[in-house]
Formats: structure tokens, sequence, C-alpha cells
């Protein structure tokens, strides 16, 4: 697909100005041809070239009625792309942009009925309960520890039903797969995994179900590659067998749900393959030149990355967890003195506890915004997200925020997210008048009352009653829709309907996550405390017999550490300890993070 002067006449004007913006590595995906995969570090502008690439393939090579496909690894990401290309004039009316489980759901499974396969309803979909329960009895019939099971039972589901070779893997752990799978059949019920699993097999049992695809879609774009594993990849086997055309973006390094079956080795096996062209994206427009070396260091390899400069610093914070969490505290207040928003602002952590919720007390009793709000984590899925952005312009509506301003999104833009996810799912088009489905979100969203005073959990349940989320958030194709809805409804009764409303939608709060809910966003700033061995990197195995990782366990803790540095776009700031508290809660004294005192010894900065 060669974009030249022959075919830039067909090409949107923002699109055309959008494509003269891009540097020379990224146009090169645009003139990329057949099957490509895209190699793009951090900050490297690959949402931009993507958006770019998409709009060309729709504008000048795909031919209507026949559309593009776009996999993503979170519906927000899907969003973005749709959000993207509207801005650059590109029609989306022949797109599908959503997740993995959401593909499979609306242009998969469908035809499960018509070649005669019966598939379980989505109402039998197991709560997380009731999977833990059944890996249990799995566990019990072959005689294993069930967490010894559970720490890599997702990716070797995907390798099984890949049909991949499993014979190095403990023979009782591939039983217990197989046992799992003959239990759901025998029941009648099935979970989110199972929905690309059971894809994978009608597709291998009926090829010319992946040939229908084909005709409708004849490109697909996946994104976030390295994380989506053997099921994903299997399944793109069978595209490709069919006559699909293939666009794979991704990093290796950042491949850190190694835990939820995600596996860098099937990105870098599309690298090496001859029908594939490459392209790399190294520029990295976002980290400082600093940061950059210092991930490159961390990850133990260079990429040839470069950016602008940048600062990168090493703090020592002794004494206990409340001692390091006040230590974090005056860093933020520093960073807002200095001029930063807080929103611009980021503390990273390992894991939540124990350090989270003292950093999260410490900042409000100095008057410092932040995001959880009480809750135990900000919600991620889109179903989540659009319930956080709805909380706030609630809260904002009825006069309960303390900030005198309107709300940053407001009804009309909501219904559009709202009505946007209907579709995905292939619900119909609303068949009431616009207005008349502004007015009634906006009587949803404030129980018909201005004056609305309701906490967090009543609202909600009004609000997921009113507008059937539950259904929705089955629907979606996020595995973990279901599991955020259910724990936002039972939230404590007495938490204030506030405390949804975060600083994603512009409320100026200081973000506080973890390393993997980190990944996607940027910040000016990032603090990352905690830098104790055992718990940067975690070591394994029981309390009194802690081990450090070694192998590929180790190597996605260090993606991990990586891709909590690259979240800055200007300043990061690293807290080491000898002592902490592990992720089971013991308190251990090992030492400063072997990652941060590695890194700190080839910076040449002293401890």
């Amino acid at each position: 697909m060669a974009i030249s002067k022959r075919t830039t006449h067909a090409l949107p004007s923002a699109l055309t100005e959008a494509i003269r913006e891009l540097d020379a590595e990224q146009r090169s995906v645009l003139t990329a041809e057949g099957n490509l995969v895209i190699t793009a570090g951090p900050g490297s502008g690959k949402t931009r070239t993507v958006v770019a690439r998409a709009g060309c393939l729709l504008s000048t090579q795909i031919q209507p009625p026949r559309g593009l496909a776009s996999i993503t690894y979170t519906n927000q990401a899907a969003s973005e792309l749709r959000e993207g290309l509207a801005q650059l004039g590109v029609t989306t009316r022949r797109l599908f942009a959503g997740t993995m489980h959401s593909f499979c759901l609306t242009q998969v499974l469908p035809y499960a009925t018509l070649v005669g396969t019966y598939l379980p309803s989505l109402d039998r979909l197991m709560t997380t309960s009731q999977i833990k329960d059944l890996e249990q009895e799995c566990a019990d019939a072959v005689g294993i520890n069930v967490w010894d099971l559970r720490e890599g039972f997702p990716g070797l589901r995907r390798r099984v039903a890949a049909s991949e070779d499993v014979s190095n893997e403990p023979e009782a752990y591939v039983h217990a797969v197989e046992h799992y799978e003959a239990l759901c059949e025998r029941r009648n019920v099935w979970d989110f995994e199972a929905i690309v699993l059971r894809s994978v097999r009608l597709l291998e049992d009926h090829p010319e179900i992946a040939e229908v695809i084909q005709a409708k879609f004849p490109i697909v774009m996946i994104d976030e590659y390295q994380d989506l594993g053997a099921g994903l990849h299997r399944l793109v086997e069978l595209l490709l067998a069919s006559g699909v055309e293939i666009t794979a973006v991704g990093d290796a390094d950042q491949s850190i749900f190694g835990f939820s079956g995600g596996d860098p080795v099937y990105l870098e096996e599309l690298c090496r393959r001859d029908d594939f062209a490459m392209r790399r994206l190294v520029t990295n427009y976002r980290c400082g030149s600093a940061v950059v070396a210092a991930a490159e260091l961390t990850l133990d390899r260079a990429r040839g990355y470069s950016a602008d400069p940048g600062v990168l610093e090493f703090r020592v914070a002794e004494g206990s967890s409340a001692e390091q969490a006040r230590e974090v505290v005056s860093s933020v207040r520093q960073f807002l003195d200095a001029g930063l928003a807080a929103e611009e602002i980021a503390v990273l952590v390992r894991n939540r506890k124990p350090l989270a919720p003292l950093i999260e007390r410490g900042l409000r009793f100095e008057g410092i915004p932040v995001q959880h709000g009480g809750l135990l984590a900000g919600p991620v899925t889109d179903v989540g997200r659009w319930l956080e952005a709805a909380a706030l312009y609630a809260v904002r509506m009825s006069g309960q925020s303390d900030a005198d301003l309107p709300p940053e999104v407001g009804v009309s833009q909501l219904l559009d997210r709202l009505e946007s996810m209907r579709r995905i799912v292939g619900r119909p088009k609303p068949s009431q008048p616009r207005l008349a489905r502004v007015a009634q979100l906006h009587a949803s969203l404030l129980d018909g009352n201005p004056t609305l005073d309701l906490t967090m959990r009543s609202w909600l349940r009004q609000v997921v009653e009113s507008l059937n989320l539950r259904d929705l958030a089955r629907e979606v194709g996020d595995p973990r829709s279901v599991d955020e809805l259910n724990g936002l409804l039972e939230a404590p009764e007495d938490v204030a309907l506030a405390s949804l409303a975060s600083d994603s939608v512009g409320t100026g709060r200081v973000v506080m996550s973890t390393f993997h809910g980190a990944k996607g966003r940027t910040f000016s700033a990032v603090v990352i405390p905690g830098l104790s061995e055992g718990v940067v990197p975690p070591w394994s195995g029981p309390p009194w017999k802690r081990r450090p990782k070694t192998g590929r366990a180790l190597e996605e803790e260090r993606r991990g550490f990586y891709v909590a540095l690259t979240r800055s776009r200007g300043s990061v700031l690293l807290q080491v300890s000898s002592t902490g508290v592990d992720h089971q809660g013991y308190e251990i004294q090992r030492g400063y993070s072997s990652f941060a005192q590695q890194l700190a010894d080839r910076l040449g900065k002293n401890l």
C-alpha cells in the first residue's frame, strides 16, 4: 500500500496534513505493503502512526463495502482509534475496533449456530469466585497445589487450545487444564478466556468461517500483540491462511501480562517470518534521554532509542513503610511547588500494599488530591471509566463537588461513549430522537433530582439497572468488565459518590497506580518508591523459603520496571530502601532493589 501522489488525492485533507507531520520512521509504516510488524518503543508516536495507517487503508486500499478490523488490548484503545480517525475526517462506518474478546463475540462466534456448533449463552459466564472454585476442584483432582496451578494457568490453557507442544510442562498441570475444559463443557458454563479458545477451535474445525471474515475484513490490525498470547496467535495464523492481511503492532520489552497468558515470543515469531515486512519506531518523543538510557540498562540490552534530555534521580528513604510514604509525599510536594499540575504526577508501585494506602493518606493530609479516592483502584475498563466520568457529571451537576467548575465531560459526550460501546456489541441503532436520549440519560444519572444526594453504591445500583449495564459489561468483550462492575457495586455503603470521579476526566489529582495499571499512560513526573530487594523484583516461594526469581519470571519483572520507568515525559525519581514489605505482607531486609542498584552502578551513581 504505497502512499504516493496517485493516491493522496483520495485522502481527507486532515489525514494528509497528519501524514506530513509524521517523521521518516512513522511514514515508512504507511508505505509498507502486505503483512507488517510494527515494533514501537515507548513514546515513539505509535498511536498517531497506527491511526494514520488505518486511515490510509480505509481511504485508499479497502474498497466498500469491505472494512478494517482493529483488535486492541483495551476498549479504551479502541475508542481512541475511532476518535482519532474521526478527527482526521475518516469515516468509521466500515471499521471494527474492539478487544480480542469483542472481536470473537461479534465476528467469529455468531457463525457457530450456522455450522451446528452449540455454545453456552453469555449469562453462563462464570464469576471470579466460581472460576476459583473450579480451579481448586481441578487441582484437587490431579493432586497439585492450586496456587502453583494458577501461576501459569491462563497461558497453559491458551497453549493447549492452540495445539502447541506442551510436553515440557508438568503432566499434572496439562491434565488439570483438560479437566477444567471438560467440566466447563459438561456443566454448560464458560469464562472469558473460553471466548477466544472456542473461537480458535471453531476456525480450526470450519475454515470457511475465516474465509467469510476475510471477505468482510481483508485487513486486520492488532495492537499490543505481545500481551495477547497463544490463543490470539493461533487465530492470526488461521486468518492468514484464509488470506487476511495482518498488521501487528507491539513492543516485546513491554510484555508484562504473563500472569494472564501474554508472551512476547509470538510477536518475535512474526518478526522472523518471511511473509511479514518489519518497521521500527525508535525515536522516543516522551521520555528524556536519561530515562531512555536507564530503561535500556534495565532491560540489559540496547535498543537504539533516541530522545531529548531528561532527569533521572535516585533518593534513599530508609525506615518503616510510613516513613517511606512520608518521603514520597515530600517529593510530590516538590513537584507541585515546581509548577506541575497534580494530574501530571504519578506515584507507581509494584504492589499496592502497604505503601499506596499510606501515601494516599499522607497526600490527603497535606491537602493534595489523589486519584483512588478510597477505592481499591481506579476503574480500568471502558464500562468502569464511563461510570467514572458519569459520576463526575452527576457530582458536579448536583453541587456535591468542591470544585466550582462545570463537568469536563457533558451528558452529550457521555451518551456518545455509551452508544459507541453498545454499537461494538451489535446493539441496534436507537430509534428515539437524540434530544430525548440526552434528556433520558441526564435523568438517569441524576435520579431525576437536581439535588442528588446518593452514596457511590446506591447511585451505581440505580444507574446500572436503568441503563442495563450488567449485560453491556458481559457483552463488551473485556474480561475484566464484569468483575470490575461487581467490585464497584460492592463498595462500602458510606463511600461518597465523589470518590468514583478521578483525574482521568480532569479533576486534577495525583495518580496512584501499580506498574501494570499505569501501562499506556504518561506523566510529566514519576515517583517509584519501595525499591527494596524482594519487593522490586519480588521473590517467589513460601514465606519461610523465599528465593529470587529467575529466567522468564525475572525477565517479566524487569520489563514491568521498564514500563514504570518509561511512563515519564520528563523526570523520574527512584526511591530506594534497604527494608520493605513484600506482596504477602512480610517485612524484609534484603537491601536495595537489585534493579535499582544495577541501574545506579551502570550510571555511575552512588547509593
